[in-house]
């Protein structure tokens, strides 16, 4: 599904999107988008990783992981 948005840009941002290497200021705006979400999503793994390295499992995890690398 599509949905077609009217949005309001400063100038600067519009020729920002001007000038990326994009078919068009749509498929400019839904890069960003995309790019936002894996910028999420690579702060929230971080994130899930720091607790799990933190936690008690973690440590269990370790103690017992045979792969022989420390």
């Amino acid at each position: 599904m599509t949905v077609k948005l009217s949005i309001s840009l400063p100038d600067e941002d519009v020729e920002y999107l001007d000038a990326l290497d994009a078919p068009s200021r749509s498929a400019a705006v839904h890069q960003a988008i995309v790019r936002a979400r894996q910028a999420s999503l690579e702060a929230d793994y971080s994130e899930a990783f720091k607790e799990w390295h933190e936690s008690s499992n973690a440590r269990a995890w370790d103690s017992h992981n045979p792969d022989g690398i420390e």
